[in-house]
C-alpha cells in the first residue's frame, strides 16, 4: 500500500510563521530549517526511505518548538507537546504523527537505533559543531537568562566547554566518527581562541553583541555581515557560509564511514 504523501510545505509554512515571532537569533526558524535539512539527510545516509526522510525533515522543523530562554529547563516534553498539538492541525496518519515525535523526544539524548537519532545527529553534528556554531553561541550566550550577569567573552568560554565535553566525537557512533572529528576541530580551535582571548574570535564576539539586539537581523545576515580584519576570522565565515548555504554536504558525505 502507497503511503500517504506527508503535507511538509504545509507544516513548514507554519512552523515559519510561528517562529517569526521570536527573537531568539540562535533557536529560530533559520536552526530548524537547517536541523530540518540535516536530519533528512541523515535518514538518507542510514538507508531510510524517502517517506522516513520526510517523517526526518518535518521532526527537524519542530523539534525545538518548546525551547526557553534557559538551559536550566529540559524542554524534552513541552517541544513534544507542541509539536503534537502542531502536526495534528494537518492531515497525516497516526503512525506518521508518532514516528515525528518519537524523533523530537529523541533530540536531547543519545540513541543505540541510528535511525532514531536523525534529528539528535543533525542538531549535535551539525548545528553544536562546526565553523558556524561558533556565531550561533556568541548571539545565544547573549540571549538567554543563564548569562544575562556575564560578559559575553567569559559566558562564551564557559558555554564552549560545556558542550564540548557533552559532545565530541566520543559520544557519536564509528560511523559519523570523521565527520564529527572535522567538525568537532573547529569547536576545539575555537575554545582555545576563547581560553587565550585571540583577537580573531574577540572581533567575531564583538561582531555578533553589536547585532544580537537588531530586530529582524538573522544569524544568516549576521555572518554574511561580518568582515574580519584577521585571516582565521574569514576561515571561519568562509567555513559558516558555506554550511549554512548547504555546500558542506559533499564533503560531509565522503566523511561518513559506509
Amino acid at each position: 500500500m502507497k503511503e500517504k504523501k506527508l503535507p511538509t510545505q504545509e507544516i513548514e509554512k507554519a512552523v515559519k510563521e510561528r517562529e517569526s515571532k521570536t527573537e531568539f537569533k540562535s533557536h529560530d526558524f533559520l536552526h530548524a530549517k537547517r536541523v530540518a535539512i540535516g536530519a533528512k539527510w541523515f535518514a538518507k545516509q542510514l538507508g531510510m526511505s524517502s517517506h522516513e526522510q520526510e517523517r526526518a525533515y518535518i521532526a527537524g522543523l519542530v523539534h525545538d518548538l518548546g525551547r526557553p530562554k534557559t538551559e536550566k529547563k529540559d524542554h524534552t516534553e513541552s517541544s513534544i507537546l507542541l509539536s503534537k498539538k502542531l502536526l495534528k492541525k494537518f492531515s497525516l496518519a497516526e503512525e506518521d504523527q508518532r514516528k515525528i515525535v518519537e524523533l523530537v523526544a529523541m533530540h536531547l539524548k543519545g540513541e543505540q537505533n541510528m535511525q532514531k537519532q536523525v534529528v539528535f545527529l543533525a542538531d549535535k553534528i551539525l548545528e553544536q559543531m562546526g565553523a558556524q556554531v561558533v556565531f550561533r553561541r556568541a548571539l545565544f550566550v547573549q540571549e538567554v537568562d543563564d548569562y544575562k550577569d556575564w560578559n559575553a567573552i567569559d559566558a562564551m568560554e564557559y558555554q564552549h566547554s560545556v558542550r564540548i565535553k557533552k559532545f565530541n566525537p566520543s559520544v557519536f557512533q564509528e560511523k559519523f566518527r570523521k565527520l564529527t572529528e572535522y567538525q568537532f576541530a573547529w569547536s576545539k580551535e575555537s575554545l582555545e581562541a576563547t581560553q587565550k582571548k585571540e583577537p580573531w574570535l574577540l572581533e567575531l564576539i564583538e561582531h555578533c553583541t553589536e547585532n544580537v539586539q537588531k530586530k529582524g537581523k538573522t544569524i544568516n545576515e549576521i555572518i554574511k555581515s561580518f568582515n574580519p580584519t584577521y585571516s582565521k576570522g574569514k576561515k571561519y565565515k568562509k567555513e559558516a557560509l558555506l554550511y549554512i548555504t548547504g555546500k558542506k554536504f559533499k564533503l560531509f558525505e565522503r566523511l561518513i564511514k559506509k
